[in-house]
């Protein structure tokens, strides 16, 4: 079942980007999608992988301390091998696909039409609002997410670009796929 939503998540992103390509015009579309290069480029590139494993371990604090009320669906999933596997090139690959979608088309339609600080807002929102089914339950992990997808929002709006929080996210996750392999 986890597998199958996550399937369905990253499937109707990929869609909305085709959907966008197609409905957006081509001396718009970078713009929107946030594939400017990033403001102060070369600091911006040097931190996110900083930023990533920030995020990470402040992700760490907020499920040592928001207590849950059950085991996520997507920690029953990893305790499989196969689904360990799957959830490791899902880990690898989402982060891309979510960060073109979430900072990207989602965040650019969003400040276009209600500016910057709504985009921040309201692409944090949905970030953490798809991410319900596969940590229901589990609350520190969902507020981890939340906080996640509010600091990938930060750094969109700080360095214009949602190249870097793809970079950071990615960063994010091979970080979470690594602590699993490990436990």
């Amino acid at each position: 079942g986890g597998l199958l939503r996550a399937s369905v998540i990253v499937t109707a992103e990929l869609l909305a980007l085709g959907l966008a390509r197609l409905a957006i015009p081509a001396e718009r579309r970078r713009l929107r999608l946030g594939l400017e290069r990033p403001r102060a480029s070369r600091l911006a590139w040097a931190t996110a992988p900083l930023v990533g494993f920030a995020l990470h371990r402040i992700g760490g604090v907020f499920v040592a301390m928001v207590p849950s009320t059950g085991v996520a669906p997507v920690e029953a999933f990893v305790s499989f091998t196969s689904g360990f596997v799957v959830v490791s090139l899902v880990g690898v690959i989402a982060p891309v696909v979510e960060e073109l979608f979430f900072r990207g088309l989602f965040y650019g339609l969003v400040e276009e039409a209600s500016g910057p600080n709504a985009a921040m807002l309201a692409s944090a929102a949905l970030f953490a609002l798809v991410h319900v089914p596969q940590d229901f339950g589990a609350w520190g992990p969902m507020a981890s997410i939340a906080f996640l997808g509010l600091a990938l929002a930060v750094l969109r709006r700080v360095t214009g670009s949602s190249l870097v929080p793809a970079a950071a996210h990615l960063t994010h996750n091979v970080l979470v796929t690594l602590v699993a392999l490990a436990a």
